[in-house]
């Protein structure tokens, strides 16, 4: 049971924590929610051109597996990929995980909230490896791609939509 509920976790993973920071985020000025969500856009922009410039196949090449709700049962159903999805390199969930974990540490620097980003990321990791959807070195790229991307987008995109920002509502 407890193995289930982690697995769903770690497949689900990025999808919570983008909601969970556009909510958290939502609260503090928009240029912090705004850099976030043209950082995490970006970040998947890179993860898809890198994946078809690398063309690294996954553990498992010819499926992957896929999580579906059964009626609430843990079940699983291979499904064959398509486009530069069937290649592995680097893993995009790993790197929206840590997209997120950077960005919301550096933009809220609460330690609670980190810890939980951080516990969510590495299930999620863990996830993609043992299901054989990505290998070690893959999540490892994926990670390392997304948490210098989250770095950046801390960094530069603020100011960036700021900017914007001051410029559309000062004209009226």
């Amino acid at each position: 049971m407890i193995y289930s509920l982690l697995a769903y976790i770690g497949f689900w993973g990025p999808i919570v924590l983008l909601f969970l920071s556009i909510c958290i985020l939502s609260r503090s000025p928009f240029r912090l929610l705004g850099a976030y969500c043209i950082g995490q856009l970006c970040s998947s922009l890179v993860n898809y051109l890198a994946k078809g410039l690398i063309k690294q196949p996954r553990p498992s090449s010819e499926t992957v597996h896929y999580f579906t709700w059964d009626s609430f049962k843990d079940r699983f159903r291979k499904s064959s990929t398509m486009g530069v999805q069937e290649y592995g390199m680097p893993s995009g969930h790993a790197q929206s995980v840590f997209f997120s974990l950077i960005f919301i540490h550096y933009a809220l620097k609460n330690d609670w909230l980190t810890f939980f980003y951080f516990c969510i990321a590495i299930i999620t990791a863990v996830q993609r490896i043992i299901y054989k959807n990505h290998s070690l070195e893959q999540v490892i790229a994926g990670g390392i791609i997304g948490g210098c991307l989250g770095y950046l987008a801390w960094i530069y995109l603020p100011a960036w939509v700021g900017w914007i920002e001051r410029r559309i509502f000062n004209q009226y």
